[in-house]
């Protein structure tokens, strides 16, 4: 069901945002159907204050990890 979410959104150029990724385990398997999905949950950060989003962001991006939508989005 998964695959097909994201195959029907690609084909109508729709951006996917995977919710709730928790695990490493499902962030291997949503990369596997498309390295164009972005991720949001537990696994990339708790919810954060707003005072602390900017560090999180720089320290992330500072260490070579991408955030946000691929380089073809």
């Amino acid at each position: 069901m998964v695959e097909a979410i994201i195959q029907m959104s690609q084909s109508m150029n729709l951006k996917v945002i995977a919710e709730g990724v928790e695990t490493q385990q499902q962030l291997e398997m949503l990369r596997e159907l498309s390295n164009e999905v972005a991720i949001q949950g537990y696994l990339i950060s708790k919810p954060l204050p707003l005072a602390e989003i900017d560090v999180f962001f720089e320290a992330s991006t500072g260490a070579g990890q991408t955030i946000g939508w691929s380089s073809s989005g």
